[in-house]
C-alpha cells in the first residue's frame, strides 16, 4: 500500500508548473536536497518514475502525467474539505466559454438563480480552445462551453481524453452570414456569394471564422473579401457590420441581437459548427455544471 501526503502531491504539481526542483523547493520553502529526496521516496514507493531527468531539465514521463492529472483533483478536493472547517465551503463555479452569445445568456441566468447564494463564487471568461483545456485540466474552469467546426471536433475529443476530459455535444450550430438591413446584398435578394469579395470582413483576433468556414465548404467558391477588420470584442463586431457595408461569418444570432444591431442574416451552405460542454472525467457532475448545461440547452431550444 502507498502511504503519501498532500505535501508530497503539492510537490510534484510544484515541479511541473515550474521545471525545476530547485525552483518548486523554493516556492514550497524546502531545501533543493530535501525535495529531490522526497520525489525520490515517492517514486520508489509507487513502483515507477514520474519525472525524466536530464542535462536539459526534468518532464514527466507518460506514467507522471497520469499521475499529475489525479494528483491535482486529490489537492483541489482537499482544499475544499478544509473550507469546511471555516464555515459554509464557497460556491464555486468557473467557466470558459467561446465568444458566442448563447453560452454568455446561459451563465447570466445561472447567476440570476443562485448569485445571491453565501459566498457564491461565479466567473465566466472567453478562452479559446488550447487554453480552455489547459485552464480545465489545471482546474482554474469547472467547465468549458466552446464551438467547434466539424473538422476539429474528432481532434479536441482526442486531446480531451488524453487529459481525463470528457466531452459532450449539445447541438448543432448553422452558420451565417451577417449584414446591416440597408445593406446592398442585403435588398437584392437571394446573397450573391461571390459579391461578399467587395465588402470588407469583420473577424476577431484571436481567431478567424472565415478561415474555419472556408474548410467546411467542399464544393464552390471561398469566400473572399476586400479588406480585413480585426476586432476581440462581439458588440463591437455587432456595431461594425450594422452601421457600415462590412460583414461577418459566425453562428447564428439571437434575435434580439440581430434586432439591437440592426442586422440581418443568411445561411451559408456549410457543414453546422458544433456546440460542445467538456468537464472532468471522473468528477461527479456539480449542481452548478448541471444547472448550466440545463439552462444553454434552453437557449439554444429559442434561438434553433
Amino acid at each position: 500500500m502507498v502511504f503519501m501526503n498532500l505535501q508530497q502531491l503539492k510537490l510534484i504539481i510544484a515541479v511541473s508548473e515550474t521545471g525545476s526542483i530547485s525552483k518548486a523547493a523554493g516556492k514550497m520553502f524546502l531545501s533543493q536536497p530535501n525535495a529531490s529526496e522526497t520525489i525520490k521516496a515517492l517514486e520508489k514507493e509507487l513502483g515507477f518514475s514520474i519525472f525524466w531527468r536530464a542535462h536539459t531539465g526534468i518532464s514527466l514521463t507518460r506514467k507522471g502525467e497520469q499521475f499529475l492529472e489525479h494528483a491535482r483533483i486529490m489537492v483541489h478536493h482537499a482544499d475544499q474539505m478544509y473550507e469546511i472547517g471555516r464555515g459554509s465551503p464557497p460556491h464555486r463555479f468557473f467557466l470558459g466559454v467561446s465568444s458566442y452569445t448563447p453560452l454568455i445568456e446561459a451563465f447570466l441566468a445561472l447567476c440570476r438563480k443562485c448569485g445571491h447564494e453565501p459566498k457564491a463564487e461565479l466567473s465566466c471568461r472567453e478562452v479559446d480552445v488550447s487554453g480552455g483545456l489547459h485552464s480545465l485540466y489545471q482546474l482554474s474552469l469547472d467547465l468549458l462551453a466552446i464551438v467547434l467546426s466539424t473538422q476539429n471536433l474528432d481532434t479536441v475529443r482526442e486531446t480531451a481524453s488524453g487529459h481525463n476530459l470528457s466531452m459532450m455535444e449539445i447541438c448543432d450550430l448553422p452558420v451565417n452570414v451577417n449584414l446591416r438591413r440597408e445593406h446592398p446584398l442585403a435588398e437584392a435578394g437571394p446573397l450573391d456569394l461571390e459579391r461578399l469579395r467587395n465588402y470588407p470582413y469583420v473577424d476577431y483576433f484571436s481567431q478567424s471564422v472565415l478561415d474555419m468556414v472556408n474548410q467546411l465548404i467542399v464544393v464552390g467558391k471561398k469566400i473572399r473579401f476586400k479588406s480585413c477588420i480585426k476586432v476581440d470584442e462581439r458588440n463591437l463586431r455587432c456595431q461594425i457590420v450594422g452601421t457600415t457595408d462590412a460583414f461577418s461569418i459566425g453562428c447564428r444570432l439571437p434575435k434580439e441581437i440581430l434586432n439591437q444591431f440592426g442586422l440581418v442574416s443568411f445561411q451559408l451552405p456549410v457543414e453546422p459548427m458544433k456546440l460542445v460542454v467538456i468537464f472532468r472525467r471522473g468528477e461527479q457532475m456539480n449542481a452548478d455544471i448541471q444547472q448550466y448545461i440545463r439552462l444553454l440547452k434552453m437557449e439554444m431550444d429559442d434561438l434553433i
